[in-house]
């Protein structure tokens, strides 16, 4: 994983003064540093997690006692941000009104991976507050790259800070030698590890062939600068959680052993004497006038359960304080009818709603680079960039429970909505609704016929299996 990769901006763009240069320099690695660290925790990158964990409990305890330590984790932003992340849920429908131009359109996001990059940079907006998304022409269609804030250096537009005037990516070349993509709406060129432009005789002039910039920030809400701050109260949580399941272990690990208490026994604390039942501590030259040599364990008296109970609580208020009912969190949830899962997630689906305001802007824009991108690769199929886009999204059913589909269903037989012909058609199995009548009509009679046959009291009865199991 690249960290850091690139810490200070083209140096033709840098100001003269030394000072400031090392100064936008390091907020620089301090933005990347932040959210290097958020990106870690929605990967579950178990090494870099470690190091987070015991850099922050570094503030509690002493170093040669977490060197002791276990270090349990409880990872949970990963599965909050996939729950808040509903956009798309279902795939989205994209579409151009002209239709000799939406069937070219068409065939073309077939051959992307839209849809599933898609939901990967909803739920990273939600976690970062901005990644940038670009359509990369590759084996003859295009693909969808998804880049996280500490991988990219932006300069922003003197117009409009939200708006990228150009952009730089790391790319590793070799092992010992790193260099830079710089793009702008007009230039695009390599950059060596020094900020320097490398010549390309494939284009010398380091034009840009698309015309634009089609590195496009996503973005689910108003930030206060380019990046905004990403949800670092949600890694917080998750950090402090651990910090509390480790202390936790400990505690539970060596109070199961208590701790050794000798009392005028003259030991070298050098030399701590071999513990066990095959082991003697003696006593010797014990005085009477002494206090009586003895030697014990003393228990620890923490509370692991409320300690445990503690890491629940935070998970469940990380995950209410965003909106997301705590059942989602809870392992003995009652079954939900589906109207009480509407009431529940409410406010998930407002917030949805939101974010699909905020994403049909951020598609369309990624809809002109798409294009641009496109055409040029593609002279002979190109789009017209003046097409009118379209974006649906399609909203999500809260599933019903067993008793609600049944009374679903009386309903709309009883108002003619829907039959039980309808419901036995199965035109694969060669079920028309002819068929389907006679199957219907059949076990009814059967049904009757049984009824029939036996006394109320029978029919009271509960079926026991006989000794064949029918």
């Amino acid at each position: 994983m690249i960290q850091n990769p690139f810490t200070s901006t083209v140096k033709s763009q840098m100001p003269a003064n030394d000072i400031v240069e090392s100064s936008e320099a390091f907020v620089e690695i301090r933005r990347k540093d932040h959210f290097q660290k958020l990106w870690d925790y929605y990967m579950q990158d178990a090494e870099e997690i470690e190091a987070y964990l015991i850099a922050a409990m570094k503030k509690t305890f002493k170093t040669n006692t977490i060197e002791k330590m276990q270090l349990p984790k409880r990872l949970f932003v990963h599965k909050i941000i996939h729950r808040l992340a509903l956009a798309y849920k279902y795939s989205a429908y994209r579409y151009l009104d002209e239709e000799a131009q939406d069937d070219k359109y068409q065939e073309m996001i077939e051959g992307s991976n839209i849809q599933m990059k898609a939901k990967e940079w909803n739920r990273l907006a939600k976690l970062l507050d901005t990644v940038y998304v670009v359509p990369v022409f590759r084996d003859e269609h295009i693909e969808y790259e998804i880049i996280p804030p500490h991988l990219i250096t932006v300069k922003e537009s003197e117009e409009n800070f939200l708006i990228p005037e150009s952009v730089t990516i790391p790319i590793a070349h070799g092992p010992n030698d790193m260099r830079y993509d710089y793009w702008t709406k007009d230039e695009h060129y390599a950059l060596d590890s020094n900020g320097r432009r490398i010549s390309d005789p494939e284009n010398p002039d380091g034009k840009n062939p698309y015309g634009l910039l089609h590195y496009i920030p996503c973005r689910l809400k108003d930030t206060e600068d380019h990046w905004g701050e990403g949800d670092t109260n949600l890694v917080e949580a998750n950090e402090m959680a651990n910090i509390l399941l480790a202390s936790t272990y400990f505690n539970a690990i060596m109070g199961s052993h208590g701790q050794p208490i000798a009392i005028n026994m003259n030991l070298d604390p050098k030399n701590p004497p071999t513990l066990g039942p095959d082991s003697i501590i003696a006593a010797e030259n014990v005085d009477k006038d002494m206090y009586p040599p003895s030697f014990d364990y003393a228990k620890s008296g923490s509370d692991i359960a409320a300690a445990l109970a503690m890491v629940d609580y935070i998970a469940k208020t990380a995950a209410m304080d965003r909106g997301i009912p705590p059942s989602s969190f809870s392992i003995d949830t009652d079954i939900q009818s589906g109207y009480a899962k509407e009431i529940d997630n409410l406010e998930l689906m407002e917030n949805r709603q939101d974010d699909i305001e905020a994403l049909r802007v951020f598609e369309r824009k990624l809809f002109y680079a798409t294009i641009a991108v496109w055409n040029y690769h593609q002279p002979g199929k190109k789009i017209d960039p003046n097409s009118t886009f379209g974006v649906d999204f399609e909203d999500p059913s809260m599933p019903k429970t067993t008793d609600e589909e049944l009374k679903q269903k009386e309903f709309d037989y009883k108002w003619g909505i829907s039959s039980p012909v309808e419901e036995v058609v199965d035109t694969d199995s060669g079920i028309d609704e002819v068929k389907a009548e006679e199957i219907i009509r059949k076990n009814l009679e059967l049904t009757q016929s049984i009824s029939r046959s036996k006394t109320p009291e029978q029919l009271r009865e509960p079926q026991q299996d006989d000794e064949d199991g029918i």
